[in-house]
């Protein structure tokens, strides 16, 4: 039986997480899960589980809302993250600390995920963007190719109709500027701002998921 007491089961934010990750300490810290706690898990104990799901699901829950935009999916991508969590338990090491597995487990979770919906289309496939379109992040040296592609895909799904029809006229048809603003009927301006909000759009979605395979390292 684990030996509880009432920090086991604080709720840890993201923010908490992103402070720990940049602080460069890859060991277990103060923000991680007692070697004890995780031990318990290991073999199969439910109140430690228990503690374990209390203390991160917020942490992990806010972070896939903010890369899914949809608190209903971030929900079903949690629970299936402690789910996994669970069946997985016996390959916890307690002196790594839990935090980075479970942000693997988000990051594989998240792509599967998508991977089993119906959000692909024909034009991602055509779409590309250099490193300078991506704040110089280079994200094709950290993400694979799919992965990066598939949350192109997710992000443009998820845009205003406008700014999404502008995005897709602009990488999928190639049309000028000029063009689009005549087929939608809007100014030259409106559809430069389109462009920018979508790729700005596109820029954040990958900065989060960097962080997120950044903290599953």
């Amino acid at each position: 039986m684990c030996k509880l007491n009432t920090f086991d089961y604080e709720p840890q934010s993201f923010d908490d997480q992103k402070r720990m990750k940049r602080s460069g300490n890859p060991k277990p810290s103060a923000h991680d899960a007692d070697p004890s706690l995780i031990q318990g898990l290991r073999m199969g104990d439910h109140e430690c589980y228990k503690a374990i799901f209390y203390r991160y699901h917020k942490s992990i829950n806010d972070f896939l809302q903010a890369l899914t935009k949809s608190e209903d999916t971030a929900q079903d991508i949690t629970q299936e993250v402690f789910i996994t969590l669970w069946e997985k338990r016996e390959v916890l090491d307690p002196e790594k600390g839990i935090i980075r597995f479970l942000f693997r487990l988000a990051k594989q979770s998240f792509i599967h995920h998508y991977r089993h919906t119906e959000v692909r289309s024909s034009y991602a496939k055509s779409v590309s963007f250099s490193s300078d379109e991506l704040g110089g992040a280079q994200g094709d040296e950290i993400l694979e190719a799919e992965e990066i592609q598939l949350l192109i895909d997710i992000t443009v799904n998820q845009m205003p109709k406008t700014r999404r029809s502008v995005f897709e006229m602009s990488r999928y048809d190639d049309l000028a500027i000029e063009e689009i603003a005549s087929r939608l009927n809007i100014s030259k301006d409106s559809v430069s701002s389109h462009l920018y909000n979508a790729l700005r759009d596109i820029k954040n979605v990958m900065a989060l998921f960097v962080i997120l395979i950044l903290m599953g390292q």
